[in-house]
């Protein structure tokens, strides 16, 4: 009986499942009942060294947010051997006040994020994300991360170094991961269209 009773309360305890990926040298997560699918980075089409461009995807023209070059003020680094991703996430544009593209649904916008690789999906229970206060968001440069979450993530780690004992072992590592926030991502590109124009 007390067995049933902890089994009960574990599947009680909400989860949260998040994509998780790295920007350079940090980490972040989306919700997955917001990503609408994840392909191979396809061509991008930008101005110089901009936040925005444009891509093609299922016959219509999505925005791509370049998060790297928002944090970094630079492009990543692409090698011949890498294979990027790009994340497409899908939001109500009406809620948020922006209108989609021409080609876009009219109830829903979908823009993509590029990753160095392929997120990772793993479940978050709900003790474990630690809400970041809108006060400090709103002194924080960047600002478009809603929570965040202490995470091993020793796949996506690159450049370990290795010790002679520990050669084809993985070193368990923790990691602070930032839950992007929807809505802020829709606020920069409302921001960078209007700096832009």
């Amino acid at each position: 009986m007390l067995l049933k009773q902890r089994h009960s309360q574990q599947n009680a305890i909400a989860q949260h499942r998040l994509l998780f990926f790295p920007i350079g040298q940090l980490f972040f997560a989306l919700r997955l009942d917001g990503v609408a699918k994840i392909i191979p980075l396809p061509p991008v089409f930008k101005s110089g060294d901009r936040t925005l461009g444009m891509t093609q995807w299922q016959d219509q023209e999505i925005i791509v947010i370049d998060l790297h070059q928002q944090i970094y003020q630079r492009p990543a680094v692409v090698t011949p051997q890498q294979k990027d991703f790009l994340i497409i996430v899908a939001i109500e544009a009406a809620n948020h006040g922006l209108p989609s593209l021409e080609h876009q649904s009219s109830s829903r916008m979908f823009y993509g994020i590029p990753a160095t690789q392929l997120p990772i999906l793993k479940a978050i229970p709900d003790v474990d994300l630690h809400t970041i206060p809108n006060d400090y968001r709103d002194r924080d440069p960047l600002g478009i991360a809603e929570a965040m979450v202490q995470i091993q993530l020793d796949s996506m780690v690159q450049d370990r170094p290795k010790t002679p004992d520990r050669t084809n072992q993985t070193v368990p590592e923790l990691k602070i991961a930032f839950l992007l926030d929807p809505t802020c991502l829709l606020e920069l590109v409302k921001t960078t269209r209007q700096n832009s124009g």
